[in-house]
């Protein structure tokens, strides 16, 4: 069963209306009547915003494994996790004020890092690249970045990310290994074909994780042991003269 075919099947198992539907997704009609045939497939974060609003199970919903709906200690969960959410990203909104604020006294001098391009993350189907950066220092403010240690920078070939990432970008990376950390960010992982990006999910009501491309032209992919996590990406950087 395709997604499509669970999006209709729960829309019509909950006598949802697709106007009604489009209205949650902030589309049009026809744009719902184009998912559930497949015509075109939506973005995660719709994905994410149809599963919180009717409670639908993510996993169910992408993979097509589980129950369909959550249960009442899922909702509940879900609940307290998104509260944390918010008040995390308060904390994290009033720490980097207070960064900036410190930094602005900074002489001008001391305001950047410099770095210079490690080698390439493939993306997709490997693209011919403008490769005129190997003695480029890209500054990175000091605002956005507080210590360059365990940060590097790389510049995709491949357009699996795009439009977030664009083939020919440049970003930066810093080495973390806790996946915890990196939910719903844009990782680097190694895996058995090489290194690339991809955005990972997880979705603690039904205790499971993907690999998400903003491409739609590449499909989702379960994490399994094989997978390394290298870094999460921190900046993208677009050059046009790359």
């Amino acid at each position: 069963m395709s997604f499509g075919d669970r999006l209709q099947g729960f829309r019509k198992a909950r006598g949802i209306s697709q106007t009604e539907m489009a209205e949650v997704m902030g589309c049009r009609q026809p744009t719902v009547c184009d998912y559930e045939k497949n015509n075109v497939s939506p973005s995660v974060k719709i994905i994410q915003k149809i599963a919180e609003t009717y409670k639908v199970n993510l996993n169910w919903l992408m993979t097509g494994k589980g129950e369909m709906m959550l249960s009442e200690s899922d909702i509940m969960a879900s609940e307290l996790n998104n509260f944390k959410v918010v008040f995390e990203t308060k904390i994290d909104s009033l720490v980097h004020a207070i960064s900036e604020n410190i930094v602005s006294n900074v002489s001008e001098c001391d305001k950047a890092w410099y770095f210079k391009i490690e080698g390439d993350i493939v993306c997709g189907e490997q693209m011919p690249i403008r490769d005129e950066s190997d003695d480029l220092l890209i500054p990175i403010a000091k605002r956005k970045l507080a210590s360059q240690k365990g940060c590097k920078l790389y510049q995709v070939n491949g357009e699996s990310m795009s439009p977030e990432i664009e083939h020919g970008d440049v970003v930066l990376i810093k080495s973390i290994k806790d996946w915890k950390v990196c939910r719903n960010k844009v990782v680097m992982i190694e895996t058995l074909d090489g290194v690339t990006l991809f955005r990972y999910l997880y979705d603690e009501k039904s205790d499971s994780a993907f690999f998400m491309s903003t491409n739609k032209q590449y499909n989702p992919i379960t994490p399994n042991k094989t997978h390394k996590l290298l870094g999460v990406v921190i900046q993208v950087i677009r050059f046009t003269s790359l």
